[in-house]
């Protein structure tokens, strides 16, 4: 009576053949199966058949048979069976230690910073099951090895296990959701062919098909290593540079500007270190480079000359400090108060609620009003006009008065009322103030300055409005 096995076997080699020819080149089951360590199991023993003419079905058949009888074999074989039960005991095991692993943890966890405590507590959620299970495959290895058993499933766990962290750990540091399923994607895909002992295979296979490009050979394998490497030299490089620039942020004995200046000379080392890490672990030759590295410079001096300008122009303004993060200026029209500094722009953010990016050449090139240079005060201006039949010393008064009594109007310098010229209809009159911070809304304390003067004025009789003229029209003709 034949085995389960070897029943399943024929019936699926016949469904098959009813479909489609198996070419014995592509159905090898001895070379598909070797590289995992179960060729000295059942596979190795068994051929398929020989192609040629007197090939027929039946020898397929059989040899499906055979193939599916010595599978059966295999599965409840001793060296099967201890390997699984080695398996389920480490699964148990790692679970088992998981809790006294998490103690052993918060015993070290007052040697690290404070601030790393969340970040160790997530880590420890997400992997520590996997490693402790992997450790307990470790363990079920050397104890089959010394029994003379094989290891090649509890071997192919411990490396799904270690995928399971590697994987979690991705999910935790990519926060762009896409990006982290592509990571998990390649990361799974290479530990399957890890734990199924095909790695070394495929590896091989990559680099095998290569192409020559002059003294080098660029292959699958180099191209595939390169855009890996420059995707974790370049995503570890700007996180590192973010890290950093929060630390930079929080010094306080450093000006504001100076911070900046820091932050981004670190992030462009940072990227100049990861570029030549980069052409390090390739192997390329970076004396090669040299002559494509001034041509480049030529052409990117005559491309990119604005560019480049308001990179200079940056440092300069970061180094001497005149302008600093919320210092209110204007440049031309554009009055603000400046919200950040970069390398190549400044970003001003005007009362209307606009951000204004200003090249830094500007701030180099043309004349800078800066409120809060040197002083924070600003002194604010409004005309006033009033009848030729009104108490001008009565009106200057006032005004001087109701200013005073607006909050945010400084009283040292006090605000003074200037009569500013005798008009044809009215006196003109310039009531100056100064407010503590030029920062602030300084039209709506105008406003209240002058709405607190047209009401002492409107109280006192003292008319603001336009004199109406009257035009007599005398009909006739002129006299001679």
């Amino acid at each position: 009576m034949p085995l389960p096995g070897a029943v399943i076997a024929r019936a699926v080699a016949f469904k098959i053949s009813r479909f489609m020819p198996i070419p014995i080149a592509l159905f090898n089951a001895e070379a598909l199966v070797r590289p995992i360590g179960w060729g000295n199991g059942f596979v190795e023993k068994i051929s398929p058949p020989v192609s040629g003419k007197g090939q027929s079905m039946d020898q397929w058949l059989n040899w499906a048979q055979d193939m599916g009888a010595k599978a059966f074999q295999f599965v409840i074989s001793v060296d099967f069976l201890a390997q699984i039960a080695a398996i389920a005991l480490a699964a148990m095991l790692g679970w088992v230690l998981v809790k006294p692993a998490k103690s052993l943890s918060a015993r070290l966890k007052p040697f690290a910073p404070k601030s790393w405590a969340a970040a160790i507590e997530a880590i420890e959620a997400a992997i520590m099951w996997p490693l402790v299970t992997a450790l307990a495959l470790g363990l079920a290895q050397i104890i089959l090895t010394g029994i003379g058993r094989p290891v090649y499933l509890p071997n192919a766990a411990a490396s799904l296990a270690l995928a399971v962290a590697a994987i979690r750990l991705l999910a935790m540091f990519i926060k762009e959701p896409f990006w982290a399923r592509v990571a998990i994607w390649i990361a799974s895909f290479i530990a399957a062919l890890n734990a199924f002992g095909l790695l070394n295979s495929v590896i091989s296979a990559l680099d095998a098909a290569a192409v020559p490009f002059g003294a080098k050979r660029i292959s699958v394998l180099f191209v595939l290593n390169a855009v890996a490497l420059s995707v974790l030299l370049i995503w570890g490089a700007t996180n590192l540079a973010e890290i950093l620039r929060r630390r930079i942020d929080a010094l306080p004995s450093i000006e504001p500007s100076l911070r900046i200046l820091l932050a981004h000379a670190t992030r462009l080392a940072l990227f100049v270190l990861a570029a030549i890490l980069l052409l390090t672990g390739l192997d390329i030759d970076l004396s090669a480079l040299a002559l494509l590295g001034g041509a480049l410079g030529v052409g990117v001096g005559f491309g990119m000359q604005h560019i480049v300008a308001n990179f200079i122009s940056g440092i300069i303004v970061l180094t001497d400090r005149s302008i600093k993060p919320n210092d209110l200026i204007a440049v031309g029209d554009d009055m603000g108060e400046v919200k950040s500094l970069g390398l190549r722009y400044a970003v001003i953010h005007t009362r209307d609620g606009k951000d204004i990016l200003v090249p830094n050449e500007k701030f180099i090139t043309d004349s800078v009003v800066s409120w809060s240079h040197s002083d924070l005060r600003a002194r604010v201006r409004k005309m006033l006009r009033i009848d030729h039949d009104a108490d001008l010393a009565l009106a200057v008064d006032l005004a001087e008065a109701a200013t005073k009594m607006i909050d945010g109007v400084l009283d040292d310098p006090a605000p003074e009322c200037f009569v500013r010229e005798f008009g044809q209809e009215q006196f003109e009159l310039e009531i100056v103030f100064w407010v503590p911070d030029g920062n602030i809304d300084l039209d709506r304390i105008a406003s209240k300055v002058l709405l607190a003067i047209w009401k002492d004025w409107r109280a006192a009789g003292i008319d603001v409005g336009e004199r109406v003229k009257d035009i007599a029209i005398v009909s006739g003709a002129p006299s001679r």
